[in-house]
């Protein structure tokens, strides 16, 4: 006989419903897992293919390959802040650029810099100009100038010679000077001894007169002569330069 009070003997319509499920799911058989073919990685059915390995994957792994990000500008210096000076009104160019730049007319002048004298070289001032024969040291003498003069010295000395003219243009005054004392002496003289001998003594003193001022004529044209014989670098040489009192 059978006890009625075993459990064994419980009708199954008196159990729940979620122990049947899983009773049914205890005594299913499990599925297989199919093998992998080609080394690759076995998975269940219905379950997600991992992803496709990218060309990424190889790539070096550091610090620097991993920062993509494109590199920061480099600090920049502050802007230099001028101390704003006032400027004049009429200052165009201080107007358009806000004072920082000046009208260069309305700067300061910038003191005269002298030159540093070294052991080697010592600072020499230029040698001033010689002066011409009129005393003007800031008139040079060109070339031109130096034929000229030399035509003009010889025209004087050919016809004016005996007062010593081209003596005084060449800037020989004592030449000149005596010249002219010999040309003028010698007429006072006569004139004077011929009043003192009631001109008895004018018949040799005015001759002798003429004679000493001829002789002043000859020399004046001999030295004409010779000044247009000479080259314009010896005539400056001699008689500008050099001061030559004669021929």
């Amino acid at each position: 006989m059978t006890d009625r009070k075993d459990p064994n003997m419980t009708p199954q319509g008196n159990a729940p419903s979620w122990v049947d499920e899983v009773l049914s799911a205890q005594s299913r058989p499990q599925p297989r897992v199919p093998e992998a073919r080609h080394g690759g990685e076995a998975r269940l059915p219905g379950e997600a293919a991992p992803p496709a390995p990218s060309g990424w994957d190889h790539w070096p792994q550091t610090e620097v390959a991993r920062d993509l990000r494109l590199p920061e500008d480099p600090p920049r210096p502050a802007p230099v802040v001028t101390d704003a000076r006032p400027f004049d009104s009429d200052d165009w160019v201080a107007r358009a650029t806000g004072g920082q730049v000046r009208d260069p007319r309305d700067l300061p002048a910038a003191p005269p810099t002298q030159p540093i004298p070294t052991q080697t070289t010592t600072y020499r001032p230029a040698p001033a100009p010689r002066p011409d024969i009129w005393g003007d040291s800031s008139a040079p003498v060109y070339r031109g100038d130096m034929a000229q003069k030399k035509l003009i010295a010889a025209l004087l000395a050919i016809f004016l010679g005996s007062f010593g003219v081209h003596k005084f243009y060449l800037g020989m005054n004592t030449p000149g000077l005596v010249m002219l004392g010999l040309n003028l002496g010698s007429w006072v003289v006569a004139f004077t001894l011929s009043l003192l001998t009631l001109f008895l003594g004018s018949i040799f003193l005015f001759p002798l007169a003429a004679l000493v001022v001829s002789a002043l004529g000859v020399v004046g044209l001999i030295e004409g002569i010779i000044y247009l014989t000479k080259s314009d670098a010896d005539f400056e040489r001699e008689y500008l330069m050099g001061k030559k009192p004669w021929f």
